[in-house]
């Protein structure tokens, strides 16, 4: 079952026009997305449509209200 919802949803995917070797910028609420799929389900679809010469990107937000990162 796993393997089938995850082959129905990269072959959604590529219907979208998503496509190996694309840079993908992914902006979504999994809510929006249904609860068809798990949040990994949904990581792994994409990895697939991209493939690996492809390039996934994911904003990330924090509420915290710490200082900044400096190496």
């Amino acid at each position: 079952m796993q393997d089938n919802k995850h082959n129905i949803l990269a072959r959604e995917l590529l219907q979208l026009g998503i496509r190996q070797g694309a840079a993908l910028f992914v902006h979504s609420s999994i809510k929006a997305i249904g609860n068809d799929h798990s949040p990994s389900q949904l990581i792994a679809a994409l990895r697939t449509a991209v493939g690996d010469e492809g390039t996934l990107l994911f904003p990330t937000f924090s509420t915290r209200q710490e200082s900044h990162f400096d190496p």
